[in-house]
């Protein structure tokens, strides 16, 4: 399939970028692995795409406030290869390492998967599970959206026309905590559903638990159940 005309311009800056953005019918292009399909087959539409694949301060897995910052434009290449994501979340790394092929890993990148809202895709729900933040930014301003509150609906988020989503925030996990994924359910090779869990135990007490359910006709059903004072089973 090829894609309707659309024009092009790559961002040397995100301020140049989210003034590019501004224009009606500008579409974000980063890894290009989320937009390029649907624009080939028709079910997206852009009037100019708006490269900030070099946008190096977009890039990168740092500390921060004992948990991470991880830059929109980082590959899953490059979050595989953190030690801090690989020592400190270990099922993001782990769900990291399924993501489609070696291509994809290698150009794809975090934030371009997160915007695309797949609902087939396992890392909004281990996004939600990890309690992620957002930081999305516009000509307007900044602002930071929880994971719960981010994601809408089958591709579709609270990304407003016009922003961009910067960096990914993950708070430091609570002590004790564990974090595991169960995925059953296939149909024809594709992933229709699957089960995440956050649990953190104190004393054989079940002091946090996030539990997510995630299926192909909508990204994530989630609920956040503080608990105390309950023995584990």
């Amino acid at each position: 399939m090829i894609p309707a005309a659309f024009d092009y311009a790559k961002a040397s800056s995100v301020d140049e970028a989210l003034d590019l953005l501004a224009a009606d019918g500008s579409r974000a292009l980063a890894g290009g692995h989320s937009i390029l399909p649907l624009l080939k087959l028709r079910l997206a539409h852009a009037d100019r795409l708006v490269d900030i694949g070099g946008l190096a301060e977009l890039k990168g897995v740092a500390a921060h406030d004992g948990g991470l910052r991880i830059g929109a434009l980082t590959t899953y290449r490059e979050l595989l290869d953190s030690a801090l994501v690989s020592q400190g979340y270990p099922l993001l790394a782990e769900a990291t390492d399924r993501i489609a092929d070696l291509q994809v890993r290698n150009r794809g990148t975090v934030g371009g998967g997160v915007a695309h809202a797949d609902p087939a895709s396992d890392m909004a729900g281990i996004l939600l599970a990890l309690d992620a933040a957002f930081v999305l930014r516009s000509r307007g301003g900044t602002r930071t959206v929880a994971s719960r509150d981010f994601f809408r609906g089958a591709f579709t988020t609270a990304l407003a026309p016009g922003e961009l989503l910067t960096e990914i925030v993950l708070p430091p996990l609570p002590a004790g905590a564990d974090i595991s994924q169960l995925r059953p359910f296939l149909l024809g090779g594709k992933l229709l559903a699957r089960l995440q869990v956050c649990l953190a135990e104190h004393d054989n007490n079940l002091v946090d638990s996030r539990t997510l359910l995630k299926s192909i006709d909508y990204p994530c059903q989630h609920r956040f159940i503080p608990q105390r004072n309950k023995e584990l089973v």
